[in-house]
């Protein structure tokens, strides 16, 4: 998707998955409203790549990319994307194509799951759980920092280790990127 976030995030991947010896193909962006990726993924299906990596901030993209992959017959090996792919949305668009995608994942603290579960009535998924920790996180820097001036509660924020929260006990560890557990899973 062609804005900041996804950006910034496609550039740190693409920085750190040369410096571990990949090599990266082609990038391609769109606007947030389009609703046809087919130039997109002929162009990317020409250079034959195992592994196709998708980023979105919403799920319906997800649905119409791989749904008009399929279309194109251009099935890659690999499929990397959020979490956002499980959304029934994407089901809902692309059908069984949407199964066996890989997507980064955490694990969500049992307890607070189930208080989730409990006030809301339903079960929580990923971003509930790390909405929950970013604003949690944040006011626990806020109190420690004993301040709301940004830069203090960045920095007293990224020297924090022992932050209990959704996504069980992380931190920053003085180096600005949370350290938590990620998995690799597949999408059923």
């Amino acid at each position: 998707e062609n804005n900041d976030a996804v950006r910034i995030i496609g550039q740190a991947f693409e920085k750190e998955f040369k410096q571990l010896g990949g090599k990266v193909l082609e990038t391609a962006y769109y606007n947030t409203n389009d609703q046809d990726f087919r130039a997109q993924l002929t162009k990317i299906k020409s250079h034959n790549p195992d592994v196709l990596i998708m980023e979105s901030t919403a799920p319906h993209p997800y649905g119409l990319v791989l749904k008009q992959s399929a279309e194109l017959n251009y099935v890659p090996k690999y499929v990397i994307a959020t979490d956002q792919v499980i959304d029934p949305k994407v089901k809902e668009i692309a059908g069984n194509v949407s199964s066996e995608i890989f997507y980064p994942s955490t694990k969500i603290d049992e307890k607070w799951k189930e208080s989730f579960k409990i006030r809301f009535g339903y079960e929580p998924d990923g971003f509930a759980a790390r909405g929950y920790d970013g604003a949690k996180i944040y006011l626990t820097a806020v109190q420690r920092a004993n301040t709301s001036d940004p830069e203090k509660v960045r920095d007293t924020l990224s020297h924090i280790n022992d932050f209990h929260g959704a996504l069980g006990t992380w931190g920053y560890n003085g180096s600005g990127k949370p350290q938590m557990p990620l998995e690799m899973v597949r999408a059923p």
